[in-house]
């Protein structure tokens, strides 16, 4: 299921870019839950993206099997775990871009998972002296944009 949502936004990004109004070099993407995972996705596989702000989605696979259970058939990519992937490599398949991870710390996503991911990822960008282009903000909330998480990416 993955591979067709994948291509649909890859199709919708071409669109966008096809309009004469629209910046090539300062197009990002931003959704929550769903929208989340199809911002990792798509940042981890369309290289014409130059900022992403992922919501509500990101944690960690071990966190997110044992809190919440498996997700709906275009979060599980098949043979994602038993090779070795988690949720810190969709950051790394960004290439070192500026990424936001946006959370609700009463999510039903764990945000204990969410924070491991992005520390594990920020040595990475740190490593390569990028840290700054990687941040979280995680908003006292619940499931859903709300305002912080908004008024962060908007920023």
């Amino acid at each position: 299921m993955a591979r067709y949502m994948i291509h649909d936004g890859i199709r919708a990004l071409d669109y966008l870019l096809s309009r004469p109004e629209v910046d090539p070099h300062r197009v990002g993407v931003t959704g929550n839950s769903g929208g989340g995972m199809m911002t990792a996705y798509l940042a981890a596989v369309d290289d014409r993206l130059k900022v992403a702000a992922p919501s509500c989605y990101i944690t960690s696979s071990k966190s997110l099997m044992t809190q919440l259970g498996p997700q709906d058939a275009e979060r599980n990519l098949f043979p994602w775990l038993s090779a070795g992937f988690d949720f810190p490599d969709l950051i790394y398949a960004f290439g070192l871009k500026p990424d936001l991870v946006l959370s609700a710390i009463r999510d039903f996503f764990p945000i204990g998972g969410a924070r491991s991911t992005v520390a594990e990822a920020k040595r990475v960008y740190d490593q390569f002296g990028q840290g700054n282009k990687l941040s979280m903000v995680d908003a006292d909330d619940g499931h859903g944009y709300t305002k912080p998480r908004r008024l962060a990416a908007y920023a």
